[in-house]
């Protein structure tokens, strides 16, 4: 079974895209496209979870949401998120 993570994809001036993924808010993935940004995710994601759960070669998938309309400046600023 495969660990689902949410992730949103924002243009960037001059060039590229910045993905954050909902379940870890600290990590930016800069890219110059968004392939590039979600291979770099799916890479980041599973040596996070190789760290913290011993699974040797986890699956991962993105899910990509909607674009926000947000800059990339406020993607930098702490975001607060309530559980549903």
């Amino acid at each position: 079974m495969a660990d689902r993570y949410f992730v949103n994809i924002e243009p960037i001036e001059p060039s590229g895209v910045v993905l954050t993924i909902e379940a870890l808010p600290r990590l930016l993935i800069f890219g110059d496209t968004s392939e590039q940004a979600l291979r770099w995710a799916r890479e980041a994601v599973g040596f996070y979870l190789r760290e913290t759960s011993r699974i040797d070669r986890p699956i991962v998938e993105l899910v990509r949401r909607e674009s926000t309309g947000r800059s990339a400046s406020a993607l930098a600023e702490p975001r607060l998120t309530a559980a549903a």
